[in-house]
């Protein structure tokens, strides 16, 4: 999976001891590089998607006043 996931198989048998809380605090430290990248690129899209984000939602309220004025005709 060209690195994306990176985890150990266990067999029927095997029976671990660490919780899942630790089990995602292990995984979340051996992968903080690829977590950082993913955080740094949202944050970096944040600032263009909320203008588009608000004009889809003035364009929506600004058909359903219109839409309101002609049934109201």
């Amino acid at each position: 999976m060209n690195g994306l996931m990176v985890g150990t198989l266990f067999t029927a048998g095997e029976a671990t001891t660490a919780t899942a809380s630790e089990s995602l605090v292990n995984w979340a430290n051996s992968n903080s590089a690829a977590l950082s990248e993913v955080l740094n690129t949202i944050a970096g899209l944040a600032p263009a998607l909320l203008p588009v984000a608000v004009a889809c939602l003035a364009f929506r309220k600004g058909i359903g006043f219109i839409f309101s004025v002609l049934r109201g005709a």
